[in-house]
């Protein structure tokens, strides 16, 4: 952008697809850390002139700490996205002055980029900022904020502010009335006539240099009041624009037109620069050259890229693709986008003066671009659909080393996000016109690709989408039906062919039902939630996606499941817990040994919590009454019953909460200790532990271990001292398939010395340091081996999850005592099971040492 261009605010629609800082764990589509990022203040520090509501918008985010800018009727040429960038500019500056950061750190500024996951803006809310910061929340709709603007202004309380800008009208939010913290501008009045005139004035004067202005406009002093065609006087003319890009747009126009300059044209112009969609179609149909238009086919498939990126794409797609059609066809250059800067900007960012992206200008541009181009260029976009879907497989980690095209992690993650959000738009269009790509798509393992064809489909929910809910159900019901699937499946097995990579163990109907299960946890965001305030104003979660997710629990294959468990359940649960929660929790008892379920729900809960804490503290709650009611009075520790499996959840959920104001992380713990206490079974007391842990309280969860180790010592020397038959303890049947005194003799006596002796040897050829500790207190852990050993041998470490808390959770323990315990009870078990296999080692070793003395002899 030159400094012309930066010395006004934009204020036309805008698709901003800012780059983003961070790192993205590997090639998922929606797993980012953070999607915050610094956006670029500097283009402002030239500008000159501003919208004359400025100083109205900043005292209302100075005082409600929330401002979120909208379009009124007639406005829809509003830029309101760059308006909220200039207005977080404007106040970083008037914070400054007043000395706001003195104690608070200097100013930060955070970008929220569009079709983020809504938990990330909860995630970066809920951190514990110290610096006042503010946040822009550009092109915001209902579904990015979990439909609840009230807890933003929350999260903004005393120290932050946020600004917010959407493209999606009032009556859109269902807002039950204006709140102060929301402005609906409208175009008329929004700039100073004078300053309209200036900016005329100044474009006219570099149009005049390079000489493609018509005659009228070509010579002569620049009089505002001086009529240029009949009563067209530069002063009506920018009164009628009403804002800097329409001048813009206008003199574009103008300069291609090939009428004789008359009144019918200038009013003609002026009408198209107002209304979008003809103003772009007027300028893509008439003004723009065949290639150009097919350059701005390419820019709108990579809307919002860097420009390398971009340009790189565009090779490919007139290598493999275009170039078919029209051997003619040359590779683009930075040169051709000359024609197209009115509908396409260069933003520079403000980390990397090297880098730059290049955006459509206008917020449905490309979906009006695609659109026309499905009558005009079909042949072109079909044939670039299969390039498109080679890219995007190409685009996850350790497939294509293509720095310029696919750059680090986060330029392959936004280059699979841009690349969605087109397929969406083509398919609105056209399904049949993208059914291949998507299943090409699916048809592929790795989830950032699978992740491009659900979104896709899920975008079709927007609310100014023409696509209804029917026609995504359908398809997607299409796509889990094995009776509908055969010709669907012989695609895919073709495309797999093809390709190359048929996975073992998978068959083409995980592919289609892995990525319904993926578009199911998508499309449930575009349900407002029910709760218990909004029940009665909101359905909640559709009929038919709450059959689909039901459906996708009941699927066993391991890539649905995966992808079930840890993708669409978070997405659903977090919106939908108030109407979902019965069915998670017959969910839970249905598989009670399920431990990945019982994590996916603790870790969608958890982000529940984000959204609507009391509600998933009363929940979980509720379920530990329910348990307390019902808890057998004998425990069965071989078998889980549904109210154990639900307790381990309960446990697993509490581990997984970031604590705030609503749940600290001492009542946390006071749970989970409570829990503790009143539960016998080893697969509710491992879930328990691992819940501590996870809370950053292992010393706590260290202290229990020991203190249950030293009670269970205490029972075992009462058992021994009240014991009148036998002075030995208590005899617990084992595996061992003897009956006499001497077995017992052996398990609590002979055993624990064994393996002290082998564990011995073990640490002074391996483990020096260990030596010291085992040695000083040998007669403590045969003790505690000999107590523990006979109740370790009734269980027979037969349960999965006994064995992972008496041995596994006490191996990952920080303290020394607990891990040499571990070992030696792993040894001991050894050795007490395999009685005959330690007589035989003892007479092989005694047996060589004779022969070794006598053969030294």
């Amino acid at each position: 952008m030159t400094d012309e261009e930066n010395r006004t605010i934009s204020t036309d629609g805008g698709n901003y697809n800012e780059h983003i800082e961070g790192n993205y764990i590997q090639g998922d589509f929606y797993a980012a850390p953070s999607d915050f990022f610094k956006p670029n203040l500097k283009q402002f520090e030239s500008v000159d002139t501003s919208p004359t509501v400025t100083p109205e918008l900043l005292e209302v985010v100075k005082k409600q700490r929330l401002l979120v800018l909208g379009t009124s009727v007639g406005g829809a040429t509003i830029n309101v996205h760059n308006l909220a960038l200039y207005l977080a500019y404007r106040l970083t500056k008037e914070l400054d002055e007043q000395g706001y950061n003195s104690e608070n750190g200097n100013i930060s500024v955070k970008q929220w980029r569009r079709n983020s996951e809504p938990d990330s803006i909860d995630t970066v809310f809920q951190e514990d900022l110290k610096q006042t910061t503010i946040f822009v929340l550009t092109e915001a709709s209902l579904e990015n904020v979990g439909y609840n603007l009230s807890r933003i202004q929350e999260y903004a309380s005393e120290q932050h502010y946020v600004i917010a800008s959407t493209d999606k009208p009032w009556k859109i939010w269902k807002l039950p009335s204006m709140p102060e913290y929301w402005r609906e501008l409208s175009v008329d009045g929004l700039y100073k006539l004078s300053d309209l005139e200036k900016i005329l004035s100044r474009e006219i004067e570099k149009l005049r240099e390079e000489g493609t202005l018509p005659p009228q406009l070509h010579k002569g002093e620049l009089e505002l009041n001086k009529t240029v065609v009949d009563d067209w006087s530069l002063r009506k003319i920018a009164q009628s624009l009403k804002t800097p890009d329409n001048i813009t747009r206008f003199l574009q126009f103008l300069c291609a037109e090939k009428q004789p300059l008359q009144a019918e044209v200038i009013e003609k112009l002026i009408q198209l620069t107002q209304g979008q969609e003809n103003t772009l179609k007027q300028w893509y149909d008439h003004i723009l050259k065949p290639r150009e238009q097919l350059l701005a086919l390419g820019l709108s498939f990579f809307d919002g890229l860097p420009e390398n990126q971009i340009f790189a794409a565009l090779d490919i797609l007139v290598e493999q693709a275009w170039r078919v059609r029209d051997p003619s066809l040359s590779h683009f250059d930075r040169s051709d986008l000359n024609n197209l800067f009115n509908f396409f900007k260069v933003i520079k960012d403000d980390e990397k003066g090297d880098l730059a992206r290049i955006t459509s200008v206008l917020p449905q541009q490309r979906r009006w671009l695609f659109k026309w181009a499905w009558d005009s260029h079909r042949q072109q976009l079909r044939a670039a659909l299969p390039v498109i879907a080679k890219i995007i497989k190409n685009s996850v980690a350790k497939r294509d080393n293509d720095l310029e095209l696919y750059g680090d992690s986060i330029q392959r993650r936004q280059l699979r996000i841009t690349i969605s959000e087109s397929l969406s738009e083509i398919g609105c269009i056209s399904y049949s016109g993208i059914e291949k790509t998507l299943l090409q798509l699916a048809a592929d393992q790795n989830i950032g690709v699978q992740n491009v064809a659900a979104f896709a489909m899920a975008r079709w929910r927007e609310p100014d989408y023409d696509k209804s809910d029917e026609e995504l159900i359908e398809t997607l019901q299409r796509w889990l039906d094995p009776r509908s699937t055969n010709p669907l499946i012989r695609q895919l097995n073709d495309i797999m062919e093809d390709d190359g990579k048929k996975a073992k163990g998978l068959k083409p109907e995980d592919y289609l039902s892995s990525t319904v299960a993926l578009s199911v946890g998508y499309a449930s965001l575009y349900d407002q939630p029910q709760n218990s305030r909004n029940s009665s104003d909101s359905v909640g979660l559709s009929q038919e996606f709450y059959e689909l997710l039901k459906t996708l629990s009941r699927q066993t294959g391991f890539l649905v499941r995966s992808r079930f468990l840890n993708e669409t359940l978070r997405r659903v649960v977090r919106l939908h817990l108030f109407q979902l929660h019965d069915w998670l929790h017959d969910l839970i008892q249905q598989n009670t040994n399920e431990i990945e379920l019982q994590n996916a729900v603790g870790t969608s809960l958890a982000s529940a919590y984000r959204v609507n804490p009391q509600l998933v503290i009363k929940l979980l709650d509720y379920w530990h009454k329910e348990c307390t009611r019902y808890r057998s009075a004998l425990v069965d520790k071989e078998i889980v019953t549904p109210y154990e499996a639900l307790l381990a959840t309960i446990a697993r959920t509490y581990g997984k909460i970031k604590c705030d104001q609503h749940l600290t992380q001492q009542e946390i713990i006071k749970h989970l200790c409570s829990i503790l206490v009143e539960e016998k079974h080893p697969f509710v007391r491992a879930a328990i532990l691992e819940a501590m842990k996870k809370q950053g309280n292992e010393h706590e969860a260290e202290r229990i271990i020991e203190e249950e180790l030293h009670n269970f010592e205490q029972e075992i020397q009462k058992e021994r001292i009240y014991n009148t038959d036998d002075i030995a303890p208590k005899r617990i049947p084992t595996s061992i398939p003897t009956h006499s005194t001497l077995e017992d003799l052996y398990i609590s006596q002979i055993v624990p010395w064994l393996a002290i002796a082998l564990r011995g040897v073990y640490y002074i050829v391996f483990k020096r340091n260990y030596y010291k500790k085992l040695l000083g207190e040998t007669f403590y852990y045969k003790q505690v081996i000999s107590g523990i050993l006979p109740e370790a041998l009734e269980h027979n470490f037969s349960n999965l999850s006994a064995k992972s808390f008496v041995l596994d959770r006490f191996q990952n323990e920080k303290s020394e005592k607990t891990k040499i315990i571990s070992d030696l009870l792993k040894l001991s078990l050894w050795l007490a099971r395999n009685p005959r296999s330690v007589v035989i080692g003892i007479v092989i070793l005694v047996g060589a040492y004779n022969f070794l003395k006598l053969l030294l002899a």
